[in-house]
């Protein structure tokens, strides 16, 4: 073998070590941008998700029967729902808390309320 063919072969080891080296940056970078993706809050329509929490808001008209509204998304069980009233300062309340829906009440008449629901969807 000569001095040339000797470099040559030299050239082709460091070369191919090299590209091993940075296939493996590659991949582990890769993994990483992978993990902050899945990190980052997921949202939707009147609902957002971070890790195993989810945050559903939304409003409708309520009554003194109650009116069961929907969870734009479903919950792994029962969140914990709060409830606010746009226009009026009429009492108000919810019942029945499920894992897709809520039942509300307005004492007062006929009312918009705003409800804000959290809690596991995972």
């Amino acid at each position: 073998m000569t001095l040339i063919d000797s470099l040559k072969n030299r050239n082709i080891e460091y070369s191919d070590s090299l590209y091993n080296e940075l296939q493996s940056l590659i991949s582990n970078q890769n993994q990483t941008i992978q993990l902050l993706i899945s990190s980052l809050p997921t949202t939707g329509k009147d609902f957002m998700r971070f890790d195993s929490l989810q945050i559903c808001w939304g409003g409708g008209f309520a009554n003194d029967k109650g009116v069961i509204i929907e969870f734009p998304v479903v919950f792994i069980e029962p969140p914990k729902v709060f409830i606010t009233q746009a226009l009026r300062q009429d009492l108000s309340g919810v019942t029945h808390v499920t894992e897709s829906s809520a039942k509300f009440y307005t004492y007062g008449g006929r009312n918009f309320i705003n409800f804000c629901a959290i809690g596991k969807w995972q």
